[in-house]
């Protein structure tokens, strides 16, 4: 039986994740602001302020995330977002005014982006070459099945109230998306392409792991001895570049000098 490519892992994990944040967000916000409304008198003025922050922490911290998630890799992220998001969900529940508010909002909202759309996306690319629109897609229907659990976020407003439903939000989303953050891996150790895709090495596992219908078996490697042979490899096809090279140019002189040699020889006594 074939094992299952883990590329794929990750995209189940990734959608898990995308529908504990669809449902508890990006999709059910509007319920928050609405008894947040009625409960703490606010305007729908103060309360949109909260989406602009979030809008502009997207934009400020976006380079800064491309840079994190190229020097680092998104595993580290995602894990840390995902303990951030919570504690911005835990937050929520005890604020008293709207400058908490706004505080217990940003802090939400840079969870989520650590541990959302952007960081899962890039994780994922790295594990796909074959079939990566498929595993991409894959990945984003749990945002959209998040809409599906709003009336059950607004009925927990309504019968628990937005304090105690927030704190159980946070727990829930520690609970739940931190031992699925630990699926994701930065990439392979090293890409073994054939022709229907790709064979991946798992980071860490201290060996070669092939998955998948589009995978072919290979030996087991560590990555020190991946890359001790690879370094061999590529000086051995550097010398044979520069042999090949000196003997394009001195082509001619090389057969004179070998055609001589042999009549020298021939010439000799026995």
């Amino acid at each position: 039986m074939k094992r299952i490519f883990y590329g794929w892992w990750m995209a189940g994990a990734g959608s898990l994740m995308q529908f504990v944040q669809g449902t508890l967000l990006l999709q059910s916000f509007g319920a928050y602001f609405a008894v947040l409304r009625d409960d703490m008198g606010w305007s729908k003025t103060e309360l949109s302020g909260a989406a602009a922050m979030h809008q502009l922490e997207a934009a400020v911290l976006g380079p800064v995330l491309g840079w994190f998630l190229d020097r680092f890799g998104p595993q580290w992220m995602i894990r840390i977002g995902v303990l951030v998001f919570g504690a911005g969900f835990m937050l929520l529940s005890a604020i008293e005014s709207l400058l908490s508010f706004y505080g217990a909002f940003i802090l939400t909202a840079l969870g989520a982006s650590l541990c959302g759309f952007f960081p899962l996306n890039v994780a994922l690319i790295q594990w796909f070459e074959k079939s990566r629109a498929r595993a991409l897609s894959s990945m984003q229907i749990g945002m959209a099945a998040g809409g599906l659990c709003v009336p059950l976020v607004a009925w927990a407003l309504a019968a628990f109230g937005w304090r105690a439903t927030a704190f159980a939000s946070g727990v829930l989303i520690i609970v739940l998306c931190l031992p699925l953050s630990f699926v994701f891996r930065h990439r392979p150790v090293t890409l073994v392409l054939v022709a229907l895709g790709v064979v991946v090495m798992l980071a860490g596992t201290g060996g070669l792991s092939s998955f998948g219908p589009s995978a072919i078996e290979v030996p087991t490697l560590t990555a020190a001895t991946f890359w001790t042979a690879s370094d061999r490899r590529a000086k051995r096809v550097q010398k044979r570049a520069l042999v090949r090279c000196i003997h394009r140019s001195l082509r001619v002189p090389l057969a004179f000098s070998s055609r001589a040699s042999r009549t020298r020889k021939s010439s000799l006594p026995a």
